[in-house]
Order: structure tokens, then C-alpha cells, then sequence
């Protein structure tokens, strides 16, 4: 059922992805009520995601055949797979999409997150050694741009605006031609509502991660990536958003069992008077703690986008 029309506040509150929940209609519950940019979630912890040989955020990008074919170390059957894929197959087998989908229909805002070609080629290198770089990383990025882009398709039609997140943190250090050819035609994609970005949790600097993909929304956790803590930094986060880019500022370091965001909200003030609408998130890790931790995070959250939206 379509959802009325709400304003949307001027800070808003946002998920990395991953979430401590088992069962899929708790977490979206819960993305759906806590949070003003409700996310599809990623649920580590549920009953059939234990693989210790395959990660999840790679299981989620990948046809059922390529699974197999990872399962068994098959390096051909994997070329093979990846080669004949068709990206709307692995949409379609995408967990707890289908209801996701009907929770998310008329929603102002979503964001859906997935690994990036960079991420999938390492994930995919360790378990096919026989496949060499050369023939790999060019078909990694290949498929990782057509599945985006069908999943993009999906999940730009259920909302008003989508924010379309690759979670890479080796993008801005690794990545090749194929798989920045892969970013750009994300970017362009003639999506008119949707925003394409990255997330990264990796020691960092601002500067890579800016001139590596100019128009992006980037979504760093401000523990280990500064935006906007020194003057140079300013400058280069005022220079981002004049391009057409945008932040998703990871302010609570959730490898730390305390929650903190007050240092976040002092970034994000000063992101905003940049120009920029703060979108506040947790960082990496979340859906390793327990639930009873990220609703504690997710009210920190709220309560720090509720102080900075007033007098906005």
C-alpha cells in the first residue's frame, strides 16, 4: 500500500545495512520505524546465513548456479556463471526482497546497499585461486554493474529518492578501469531519483576518496575517515558537494560497545553549514551486536538528528 506523503526532516537517520535481528519481519519493522531513511537490511545473524566459506554481502550478489560454483572452489564453473548470469535472477533471489518491497512501496526515501565490484573481485579471488586477476577482476566489475543496475531499477520504483550504496571500501584504492567504468555507468544511469555512492569503514582520507568518484554519496565512518575535522578537510567536503556529492556520516564507532554520537553531531553541524543535509548512521559492525544494541543505537541516533533539526 502507497504511503502518504510525509516532510522530510532536515537531519536524517540512516542504517550501514547490516542488522542484529534473526527474522526478517522484525528488522523491517524496525528499519521502517526507527529510522527517516528506512534501509533494505542485511541480517547476518538469521538462521541461513551462517557460511563461514562465503560472506554474506557476497551470497546476496551472486546467481544461485555462481553459488554453486563457489561452494566447490570451481574456478571455471565460476567464469562460467558469470559470464551467461542474468542480473535480474539474482534480484529476484535476493532475501526478503520481495517483502522489503511491499513494506518500502511510496516511501519519500530508501537506501539499499550491496558489495561493490572491488569488494566482489577480492570476496571471489580467495575461493577460485585458479581464475587468474586478469580474467576475474574485469568480469567481477562487469557483473557487479549489471546486477547494481537492475537492483537500482527495482528499488528506484518503490520510492521518491533512492540512495544507492556500494559497500567498498577497497574502491578507492584498487579499483581498475573496469571497475570504475563499472561506477560511472552506475552514476549515469538514467535513474532521475536516485543518488549512487560508497561506503567504506577502512582507514582512509578524505581527499582519495573525493577525487576517486567526484559526484558520489559518500558514506564513511567518521572514526577512521575525517570530513570535516580540519580546514583543508572543509574545503574539500565544500568542493564535493558543489560537484553534486553527498555525505552519510558514520557517527558512532560500533566497534565500541558505548554509544556516542556527540563528536558526530559536531560534524555534522559543521557539514551543514557547508551546504550539506546531515544523514546520520552508525558504523560498521551492527548487525554483529545483539538487538538490544542497535535499537539502543537507533534512538541515539534519533535523538541526535532531533537536536540538530531544531531551530533548522
Amino acid at each position: 500500500m502507497a504511503r502518504a506523503h510525509v516532510q522530510t526532516p532536515v537531519t536524517l537517520t540512516t542504517g550501514v545495512g547490516s542488522l542484529p535481528f534473526t527474522r526478517l519481519d522484525e528488522a523491517l519493522k524496525h528499519v521502517f520505524a526507527s529510522y527517516t531513511l528506512p534501509f533494505y537490511p542485511q541480517l547476518p545473524q538469521r538462521a541461513d546465513a551462517s557460511d563461514a566459506r562465503l560472506p554474506l554481502m557476497l551470497r546476496e550478489v551472486v546467481t544461485p548456479t555462481m553459488l554453486e560454483a563457489l561452494k566447490k572452489r570451481d574456478g571455471h564453473g565460476f567464469v562460467r556463471a558469470l559470464e551467461s548470469a542474468e542480473a535480474d535472477e539474482a534480484v529476484s533471489a535476493l532475501y526478503g526482497w520481495d517483502d522489503f518491497a511491499v513494506r518500502a512501496a511510496g516511501a519519500p526515501m530508501l537506501k539499499v546497499q550491496c558489495a561493490g565490484p572491488v569488494a566482489f573481485w577480492q570476496m571471489t579471488s580467495k575461493l577460485v585461486a585458479d581464475v587468474p586477476d586478469a580474467v576475474l577482476r574485469p568480469l567481477a566489475a562487469r557483473w557487479i554493474g549489471a546486477y547494481s543496475t537492475a537492483l537500482a531499477r527495482r528499488a528506484s520504483a518503490l520510492c521518491e529518492t533512492l540512495y544507492f550504496v556500494w559497500d567498498d571500501g577497497g574502491f578507492a584504492t584498487h579499483a581498475d578501469g573496469d571497475a570504475r567504468k563499472a561506477a560511472e555507468q552506475l552514476v549515469t544511469t538514467k535513474l532521475p531519483r536516485a543518488r549512487f555512492g560508497f561506503h567504506s569503514c577502512e582507514p582512509g582520507t578524505l581527499e582519495r576518496w573525493t577525487s576517486t568518484m567526484p559526484r558520489a554519496v559518500l558514506a564513511l565512518d567518521l572514526s577512521v575517515v575525517g570530513v570535516v575535522d580540519t580546514q583543508e578537510q572543509r574545503v574539500m567536503a565544500a568542493k564535493h558537494l558543489q560537484r553534486g556529492g553527498d555525505f552519510i556520516f558514520g557517527v558512532v564507532d560500533t566497534s565500541s560497545t558505548k554509544i556516542q554520537p556527540e563528536r558526530g553531531m559536531e560534524l555534522a553541524r559543521a557539514a551543514r553549514a557547508l551546504g550539506a543535509r546531515p544523514i546520520l548512521s552508525g558504523g560498521c559492525g551492527t548487525g554483529l551486536h545483539q538487538p538490544a544494541y542497535e535499537l539502543a543505537l537507533a534512538q541515539s541516533l534519533q535523538a541526535a538528528a532531533a537536536l540538530l533539526n531544531v531551530g533548522s
